[in-house]
């Protein structure tokens, strides 16, 4: 549990990545508020998915 950072660091890379990419495609839709949120959902999802990935690497 001791590269709780490193994943920590990346996840939350990957949910800002998203939630902005989702708001500049929501932007282009004229929908800012739509694309963040499922930019949003992506980014936890993702996260979540660096999470696990990470962790069964690490034992």
């Amino acid at each position: 549990m001791e590269n709780t950072k490193g994943n920590m660091f990346i996840g939350s890379f990957l949910f800002c990545g998203f939630m902005f990419t989702g708001g500049g495609i929501g932007m282009i839709y004229d929908a800012p508020e739509v694309g963040g949120a499922i930019g949003m959902g992506l980014g936890f999802l993702a996260m979540g998915a660096v999470f696990l990935i990470r962790k069964d690497h690490q034992e």
